[in-house]
Parts: structure tokens; C-alpha cells; sequence
């Protein structure tokens, strides 16, 4: 990532045309290594912040040497100074640098985006489904992306383990990272028949692997909702599905799925409160499609490539501007 990050500054720095760098490389070293290929060219950085680093890692525990985390906020600081624009995900994000010192006016709120129909609503039976051999009668919930260390994903077992009475209801997980093997060995030891556990699909079958879903679910755990936004909503609300997410009640997440009117927010780490959220959507499906039905709309109202676009654009000839004064 530190290369890929070093490749578009030294194409920048190369570029006679370019006026504004946009670092999308890893936290902290890749807007620092992106600025250094750009001084003295009269042209600008823009970082994107996805996490704000380095809380995610101090939070989840990778990050524990007291004088790595002193190194990290040095370089936290340099890439907040050097960057002409910084660009987050949510108005959370923004608070949360506006409290590290900075400036206001730097701040830029550019959410995760997707192509209108890149995922689309479509009938929950499809030809995706079949293959996995999915009865047409059994309800899915659908944990679809990233089973990261923020996650907290493995409070999935317990969920399952408390509706297992209920042999129509199968929670299907389709990704990786670095809690799939918790939460797998989990759902192995208590024997529960009702979890399935697959890799990554291929991009074509994205919308048949949402559509699939008759409750989609996310999780954070306590805490990294503040630092973190799970792009696997965005993907739920673009298929039309209702959402449950286990997460801080007052993050970012909480707050997209409150205002779109689109599923239930429950505290993080509480399986109970999950397992009672998913069986009551599950129980009511014109909760779900209005659900769904809200979903899909606030995606095209705030998520859409379409809808979201356009901001950047303007965001980015406005930093192109200043470079040339």
C-alpha cells in the first residue's frame, strides 16, 4: 500500500497538468509519502480518511507501544497539516477532527458511494440462492463484507445459537478478515447447523448475494463506531434491505439507519437485543419492505454515485482553484 501510495505522488509530481494529489493509500504514511513526491510543485493534497487513524488501532489493540502511538499521532498531526482538504466519511468524523485541532474549513464530508445500480433491489429466490442451496423458503440473514477486527462479529454466535429453534432462519456470512476464523471456530464448537460461513463473491454476483437477504446485519464493537463506518450499509441499503446493526447508539452508522427509517439500532456486543431485533423483522415482512423501501430511497438520496459525485467535483476544482492563485 506504502508503494501504491508513493506511485501517485511520483505520477503527480511527473504530471505538468496536475493540480491536486488525492491520497486514497494507507493511514498516516501514504498523504505523508503523497506530499513529499508534491513540494514545490504548486499543487495540493487532498487526503481521504476512511478510519480515523491511529484510535482504530489503539482501540482494537493492535497498536500498544507507547512510543509506536507517540510516532503515530506525530504523523496523524503532520497529515492533518500538510493536506490542503481532508476528506471523511460523516459529519462523526468531522467532529471527531475538529476536536483533534483541525480546522473546520479543511474538513470536507464525502460519504461512501456506489453506482446506482451497481446494486439494485431484486426478488429475494434467484439463481445465486439456488446454487448455494438455499431452500426458497428458508429467511436469510445476511452478513455480507469485511469481518474485520472492529467487528466484533463473533457475538454472531450467540444470536444464532438463541433463534436455532427456528430451523427456516439461516445466517449466511459472506467475506473474510481477521474475525472469520472466531466467529467460525464459535459457531463450529456449539454445533449450530443454522450458520454458513462463505468467501467473497464475485463482483457480478453482488446484487444476487444482497438480494438473498431478508435481514441484513452489521456489527462494531463498542466504541469503534466513533471511528469507524462500515461500507457494507450502503451496500444493504442499495439492495432494498432492511438493517439491524449492533453498534454505538450514537455513531454514524446508528444515526444513517435512524434517519433513513430503514431497520434497528442495538447496542453493541448485545446478542440478546440482536437476536430480538432480527426474529421481530423476520416475523413482520411489511416492516421489512417498508424497510427495504426506505432504504433504497435514502441510498439514492445520499449514496448514489449520482448524488454524491458531483460534490466531490466541486470540492476538488475549489482546492484546483487556490493552487493557481
Amino acid at each position: 500500500m506504502a508503494s501504491q501510495s508513493a506511485a501517485i505522488g511520483v505520477a503527480a509530481a511527473l504530471s505538468g497538468s496536475a493540480d491536486v494529489v488525492i491520497n486514497y493509500g494507507p493511514p498516516l504514511a501514504g498523504p505523508l509519502l503523497s506530499w513529499s513526491c508534491t513540494r514545490g510543485a504548486n499543487r495540493r493534497l487532498v487526503s481521504v480518511v476512511y478510519d480515523i487513524y491511529p484510535d482504530t488501532a489503539i482501540r482494537n489493540g493492535s497498536l500498544r507501544n507507547p512510543l509506536l502511538v507517540r510516532l503515530a499521532r506525530i504523523a496523524e498531526r503532520a497529515t492533518y497539516r500538510v493536506s490542503r482538504r481532508v476528506l471523511v466519511l460523516s459529519e462523526g468524523f468531522r467532529t471527531q477532527l475538529e476536536r483533534k485541532g483541525v480546522p473546520s474549513g479543511k474538513i470536507a464530508v464525502v460519504p461512501v458511494w456506489l453506482a446506482r445500480d451497481e446494486i439494485r433491489p431484486m426478488a429475494h429466490v434467484n439463481s445465486w440462492r439456488r446454487e448455494q442451496g438455499i431452500d426458497d423458503g428458508t429467511q436469510v440473514v445476511l452478513y455480507a463484507g469485511t469481518i474485520g477486527v472492529v467487528s466484533g462479529a463473533e457475538m454472531m454466535a450467540d444470536v444464532a445459537a438463541s433463534v436455532v429453534n427456528r430451523p427456516k432462519v439461516l445466517f449466511l456470512f459472506v467475506g473474510d478478515g481477521q474475525r472469520r476464523a472466531g466467529l467460525e471456530a464459535a459457531a463450529r464448537a456449539r454445533g449450530l447447523a443454522n450458520v454458513r460461513l462463505l468467501p467473497f463473491q464475485p463482483r457480478e454476483r453482488l446484487c444476487e448475494v444482497q438480494a438473498a437477504s431478508d435481514v441484513s446485519v452489521v456489527t462494531l464493537s463498542k466504541g469503534n463506531g466513533y471511528s469507524s463506518v462500515p461500507s457494507k450499509v450502503i451496500a444493504y441499503m442499495a439492495a432494498g434491505r432492511p438493517v439491524v446493526a449492533s453498534v454505538d447508539g450514537d455513531c454514524d452508522t446508528a444515526e444513517t439507519i435512524r434517519a433513513a427509517g430503514c431497520g434497528i439500532v442495538v447496542p453493541p456486543g448485545d446478542s440478546a437485543a440482536m437476536a430480538a431485533a432480527i426474529t421481530t423483522l423476520l416475523d413482520r415482512p411489511l416492516e421489512r419492505e417498508r424497510a427495504g423501501v426506505a432504504a433504497r430511497r435514502a441510498f439514492e438520496q445520499e449514496f448514489a454515485a449520482e448524488a454524491v459525485l458531483p460534490r466531490y467535483a466541486e470540492l476538488l476544482e475549489a482546492v484546483a482553484r487556490e493552487g493557481r492563485r
